[in-house]
């Protein structure tokens, strides 16, 4: 089995929503993410995380559907990144931290979260 290949997992703790991302994160996994992540957000939770801290690459349509479904659901979001290079790059590239916090760390994300819930 090839080490690298990617997953999407989510899970709901305490009325957030959690996407994590794992290995190589492609484009065909995005069917799934939409289908799956819009589901969850169906359920209207506090808040929605994108783990990108065990991924060593995702394509950008993955994080483009991520964000795009928060914004429709009107859902706080926040995203935790890795510190490999070419996942750092396109936060960079696709500007996401303009529109969405960059946290260190899940904990930092959460109250990321719960500072924006506060404003």
């Amino acid at each position: 089995m090839d080490e690298s290949a990617g997953e999407i997992a989510l899970s709901v703790n305490d009325d957030i929503v959690t996407v994590s991302l794992t290995g190589e994160v492609d484009m065909v996994s995005v069917d799934a993410l939409d289908r799956d992540l819009a589901r969850a957000l169906e359920t209207d939770p506090n808040g929605l995380v994108i783990d990108l801290s065990e991924a060593t690459f995702v394509d950008s349509s993955i994080l483009g559907v991520a964000i795009t479904l928060a914004r429709r659901h009107n859902v706080r979001t926040a995203i935790v990144a890795p510190t490999v290079d070419a996942v750092r790059t396109l936060l960079g590239v696709t500007a996401a931290g303009a529109i969405v916090p960059v946290c260190a760390s899940r904990a930092d994300a959460l109250q990321a979260i719960a500072s924006a819930d506060q404003a």
